[in-house]
């Protein structure tokens, strides 16, 4: 199927450009001739570098989904028919390919395909959870709520990438500073101190030794550490686009000190909040538990929540089935027992997922407040190291010559 751009004209008298899928032109002219469009002019879309390269396509950034998501949930609201809201979105889009990708889904719509279908054909541009949630708001006339659900949610957690990235964007600033201070260090200034260790004539500390070897290698042997790193990144890469390799790097990062636990509570509190959109918007607890796991973007939370599943499914009640968990704290269970007897099992997710969120937001601010010192001390004690192994040689000569 090759992709093809078509120009044409609405009842309304007003233009549009929009993509279609088609084995040719004389096809796309065909699909489109049952349509409300006079097409003007149909053209085969030029490859892109991506397409010819057969990369994978990208999702829309965070905030284009959002803006999508809210502003189709505000049109619905105002009683505008899906195809014309998804029209007006499509106009609003700053960038053409959200444009195109938002004219895409609505073409879907057009063909009789439910939004939920639509938007997962143009997967991965659309979240698994906004696609997952819109099913569950088409099937229960609740559409409008649960797009506003689906966006608050990606909301924050676009708010915690950004709130992340700005916490390591100063350590990322200083370590890129301390290794172009080491390379000029090692390249320019310790060779001239090498020449002046071998006028001495004297045997050098094994610092001294260590720090000259590792000089000797950046200056004329630059190539094998960079070739390794490479071929290193490559690897590990390559990796983790299988499926094992994904499983056990989500189990890594799980059972990292400090790491770990701050992406533990992060999970078990986007965990209760997808859980808590779906059942709102009336998703039996199976589909829900089903739901999270295709989106919770962890390969161990997702067997945990599908062994979970598995067991509801074959009658254990949600609650025990959580406080026997590796993953989620007994809170969570006990939460939700109190939901459970309650008939307030949306609330006591909610809560759940308000209690972890503050303990991530918490624990990830005294962490961003222990980079600074933290890399002040290593900052010290490696310049400490140089000046030492530079150093030394220098002092046992003095040594020597006073004792002489």
């Amino acid at each position: 199927m090759a992709k093809f751009i078509y120009c044409g004209i609405r009842p309304d008298g007003r233009r549009i450009e929009a993509e279609i899928e088609a084995g040719d032109s004389d096809a796309a002219a065909r699909q489109l001739s049952s349509s409300d469009v006079i097409v003007t002019g149909i053209r085969r879309k030029s490859r892109s570098l991506a397409d010819l390269l057969h990369l994978p396509a990208r999702p829309l950034k965070g905030q284009k989904v959002i803006f999508f998501a809210r502003s189709l949930a505000t049109l619905h609201r105002s009683g505008v028919a899906l195809a014309a809201s998804l029209e007006l979105v499509a106009s609003q889009a700053s960038e053409e390919d959200e444009k195109q990708v938002i004219e895409a889904v609505r073409s879907e719509v057009m063909k009789g395909k439910s939004l939920a279908e639509a938007l997962r054909s143009q997967a991965p541009a659309f979240p698994d959870l906004l696609s997952g949630s819109v099913e569950v708001g088409e099937a229960s006339g609740a559409l409008d709520t649960t797009l506003e659900s689906a966006a608050s949610l990606l909301e924050r957690d676009e708010k915690a990438k950004t709130d992340l990235k700005s916490a390591l964007r100063y350590p990322a600033f200083v370590m890129l500073a301390i290794g172009a201070a080491l390379i000029v260090l090692l390249t320019l200034v310790v060779p001239k101190f090498a020449k002046s260790y071998a006028e001495m004539g004297t045997a050098l500390p094994l610092p001294t030794v260590l720090l000259l070897w590792v000089s000797e290698m950046l200056i004329h042997y630059w190539y094998y550490p960079a070739l390794g790193l490479v071929f290193t990144c490559a690897g590990v890469w390559r990796w983790l686009q299988t499926e094992a390799g994904r499983r056990r790097m989500d189990a890594m990062v799980l059972s990292l000190p400090v790491i770990g636990s701050l992406a533990a509570k992060s999970l078990t509190s986007r965990t209760c909040e997808i859980m808590r959109v779906l059942s709102a918007a009336g998703l039996p607890v199976l589909g829900a538990l089903e739901m999270t796991g295709r989106t919770i973007g962890n390969r161990l939370v997702a067997a945990e929540l599908a062994d979970i599943r598995n067991a509801v499914a074959g009658g254990s009640d949600l609650a025990s089935r959580f406080r026997g968990s590796r993953v989620f704290p007994p809170l969570v269970a006990e939460l939700i027992s109190v939901g459970e007897r309650s008939g307030a099992l949306e609330e006591m997710l909610g809560a759940a997922a308000d209690y972890f969120r503050e303990q991530t937001d918490s624990q990830r601010k005294r962490m961003t407040a222990m980079i600074e010192p933290t890399l002040t001390i290593c900052l010290g004690l490696m310049v400490l190291g140089i000046a030492l192994a530079i150093f030394l040689p220098m002092w046992e000569s003095v040594s020597l010559y006073r004792g002489g």
